[in-house]
């Protein structure tokens, strides 16, 4: 009898340690969740002067605040990852226009800094060039709201143009699920 007590210790000896060594592979192998650098934010920028250089993302989370009689520095998470939103720029036109919320599900508003005295319209193109949209926009309008709602989800682009068909600006924009 003591011989098959010693054979059933053994056995569960061995059975812990290959349930061990399971146990390590299986974590080993799956990973429980994938930390992605993506920041949805909206806006920021790079500054440099020569002797130093900030770099800033609007909307982020804060996590620390360090403040003096003449400043105020919120330091927080940035992404080295940054989505281009606008493209192209017309060196001829003032107008001054952007594009927000960039990612969207729904609709994008494009905001025009002030009134122009030219009647200016959109396209919106898929990424293979598809037109999706044309759409003129009244001189009074500093703000025009496009649907997205019915696009799959991808990457799109709104080209801005004068009324003699000049190209103004362009601006990518990300269509989320």
């Amino acid at each position: 009898m003591s011989k098959s007590v010693a054979s059933k210790t053994l056995n569960m000896k061995n059975m812990k340690h290959l349930m061990t060594v399971i146990f390590v592979c299986v974590c080993l192998l799956v990973k429980s969740q994938t930390v992605v650098q993506d920041v949805i934010s909206s806006g920021g920028g790079y500054y440099d002067n020569g002797t130093s250089k900030l770099s800033v993302t609007i909307g982020e989370t804060f996590t620390e605040t360090y403040s003096n009689s003449g400043a105020t520095l919120n330091q927080g998470f940035q992404q080295s990852d940054y989505n281009i939103t606008e493209l192209k720029q017309s060196t001829k036109s003032n107008i001054s226009a952007t594009v927000f919320p960039n990612p969207t599900t729904n609709k994008i508003n494009l905001k025009f800094e002030q009134k122009t005295d030219e009647a200016i319209s959109y396209v919106l193109n898929d990424y293979s060039g598809k037109i999706i949209e044309k759409q003129a926009i009244s001189k009074e309008k500093l703000l025009v709201e496009v649907d997205f709602r019915n696009l799959s989800a991808g990457i799109y682009f709104l080209k801005v143009f004068n009324t003699n068909g000049d190209f103004l600006k362009t601006f990518k924009i990300e269509k989320l699920k």
